[in-house]
């Protein structure tokens, strides 16, 4: 039986490789560790991966996202951003042939009290300024020589940082590189600072390795701008169906809570998308989706399967049509915007639904 699906978020492959190849454009002489940690932020991790043979390694957030990429036959690089926090997940990272991030001094006792078997890469972490994670620069010469100590690890430290406002402050921004340039200017080892939005603005900051997150996917790390405008391309398009077409008159009013009342006789949409895909609860009266050319505000509350969108500017609507939520025609930085939300978040939420991925020409389904 062939199950039809009522969201769909679209991944394109050639935007991605575009995107990919302006990280390179920019960061020339730098490697590039791809984040696709929140499940590709949203957009598949394995999709998203195995797209993007040319890159030097992927960088995820749990044990799970790694192991996924493994068992999919993943080779690269794959760096662990959080770490490990027992001996059992330290011998995870060493079955799995994982890099790891170092940000806590449990985590370098843990490996000094280990007998790996294997090399280990690890990323030395340095809190420059953002103060979540990572060592302070004064730690910087202890850690490095206890680190250079052990037999698994002392070839191959990397010193990483990572900018708290690099998308909208530079005087902090230039403070953190300034910080970590005094940390680390001693060392002959790889480095890296640039999160997207210091790979676009930063050039001082590209090193040996860059780390491009939300830029890869064709979404702005900057408030104010769409990933258009930046030269990037989308590469999701979410997308529903209109289930049905009612007609309201003046007064009558939509949804949960009759949150919105309709100023005059207006014919309102039913789009098959809610909360329980991962669409934002909060979302206000206006919120954009696009049908035939023409941007349908919402209407009235967001319920857990459906959405009500205004079709007054459409001409002759009919049930079944396609109802992009975000995409080429509408960007995820407008939506944001409008609910009061990160695109990040937008994007990372999708599919709470989600059943299954295909692939054909090119680009992947991503299914609800």
């Amino acid at each position: 039986m062939q199950l039809t699906s009522r969201v769909v978020a679209k991944v394109d492959k050639y935007a991605l490789l575009h995107n990919y190849n302006k990280v390179k454009s920019l960061a020339r002489s730098s490697k590039v560790l791809a984040m696709v940690k929140g499940n590709g932020y949203g957009h598949g991790i394995v999709n998203i991966a195995s797209s993007l043979p040319q890159a030097d390694g992927f960088a995820v957030a749990t044990l799970q996202e790694a192991f996924v990429l493994r068992e999919y036959g993943i080779k690269q690089p794959i760096a662990l951003t959080s770490g490990f926090i027992n001996k059992e997940e330290l011998l995870c990272v060493e079955k799995l042939g994982l890099d790891v991030f170092l940000h806590a001094p449990e985590q370098v006792r843990i490996l000094e009290q280990s007998d790996l078997s294997s090399d280990i890469r690890v990323w030395l972490y340095v809190d420059t300024g953002m103060h979540k994670l990572g060592f302070h620069p004064s730690e910087v010469a202890e850690l490095y020589s206890r680190l250079s100590a052990l037999p698994f690890v002392k070839s191959s430290i990397h010193l990483m940082t990572h900018f708290a406002c690099a998308d909208y402050d530079s005087a902090k921004t230039n403070k953190q590189i300034e910080v970590f340039e005094g940390a680390t200017s001693g060392y002959d080892c790889p480095k890296s600072m640039a999160n997207s939005a210091a790979i676009i603005d930063y050039p001082l900051t590209h090193k040996d390795w860059v780390r491009p997150g939300i830029m890869l996917y064709g979404v702005s790390p900057k408030s104010g701008v769409t990933g258009q405008q930046l030269g990037l391309e989308p590469v999701m398009r979410l997308s529903s169906f209109l289930i049905s077409i009612k007609n309201i008159k003046k007064g009558e009013s939509v949804g949960y809570h009759s949150l919105w009342t309709a100023p005059k006789d207006s014919t309102i949409g039913i789009v098959s998308i809610g909360y329980g895909d991962g669409y934002p609860w909060s979302a206000p009266n206006g919120t954009p989706f696009w049908l035939n050319g023409h941007i349908c505000p919402t209407v009235g509350r967001v319920s857990m399967d459906y959405i009500a969108i205004d079709l007054s500017a459409v001409s002759s609507p009919v049930v079944g049509s396609e109802v992009v939520i975000w995409g080429p025609e509408l960007p995820v930085e407008r939506v944001a915007s409008i609910v009061g939300l990160s695109p990040y978040y937008l994007v990372t939420s999708v599919g709470s639904r989600s059943s299954h991925y295909t692939s054909e020409n090119n680009i992947f389904e991503k299914q609800s």
